[in-house]
């Protein structure tokens, strides 16, 4: 058997990737409602707050978002906040 090898590329979101980002959610959230019953299918609702967490989070110093290319093609998405500890917490 023969594995099929690909270029992935990563590349850090800007506001332009937004359609990508909630297609790419869109997509992620159906996958997993097919296979676990407590997960949701993405409804407009779903994907109007995510469009609007999106925005906001995009602006923010703190935030990354990732997009994931493979042979050019959108295949995924990470992101998160980096923060400084509470060292307090600990």
């Amino acid at each position: 058997m023969t594995k099929k090898s690909f270029q992935v590329k990563i590349k850090k979101a800007q506001k332009e990737d937004l359609d990508l980002l909630i297609t790419l959610n869109r997509e992620f959230a159906n996958f997993h409602a097919r296979m676990d019953p407590l997960w949701r299918k993405a409804d407009e609702e779903h994907e109007q707050d995510f469009r609007r967490y999106m925005r906001q989070a995009l602006r923010k110093h703190n935030f990354q978002t990732l997009l994931a290319y493979a042979d050019g093609e959108p295949i995924g998405y990470a992101l998160g906040y980096l923060d400084e500890p509470d060292l307090e917490d600990t």
